[in-house]
């Protein structure tokens, strides 16, 4: 099953797009796919819910993911590439800049909101803190 922001599914099947990353994910555009636009319920009981964050590209999303034990966590996708670009608000120069900065506001609100844990997946410092498998959060 293929869960993707609508925007991003246009963007990545355009022809530009295409032509260059086709070949790694060709076979995406014939795969059940479930399209939303601002959010969506992965199991549809609020633990995993993909949220609408454009930056980087038209469809880039965020992922908020709600554990018994460890609590919330924000997983930033590709808004934030590291702590210190996340201190500094620094935006990446192939972003659409108001976009990445209004989605940044939305994000902190929304951490704030939910009280999350904000785990930056390009942070090795991040990274390195996460369980290693067969560990996990719970």
């Amino acid at each position: 099953m293929f869960i993707v922001n609508e925007l991003e599914h246009k963007y990545m099947f355009s022809e530009p797009v295409i032509s260059y990353f086709g070949e790694y994910y060709s076979a995406l555009d014939k795969a059940k796919t479930i399209a939303f636009s601002d959010e969506y319920d992965v199991f549809d009981d609020g633990s995993v819910v993909i949220k609408s964050m454009p930056g980087l590209t038209p469809g880039s999303s965020v992922l908020l993911v709600r554990l018994n034990k460890t609590g919330k966590i924000l997983l930033t996708g590709d808004l934030y590439l590291h702590a210190q670009g996340r201190k500094l608000n620094t935006v990446l120069q192939y972003n659409v800049k108001a976009v990445t900065l209004d989605s940044r506001i939305k994000f902190e609100v929304l951490v704030k909101k939910e009280n999350a844990r904000v785990i930056i997946q390009h942070d090795k410092q991040d990274f390195e803190r996460l369980p290693v498998f067969p560990k996990y959060l719970n």
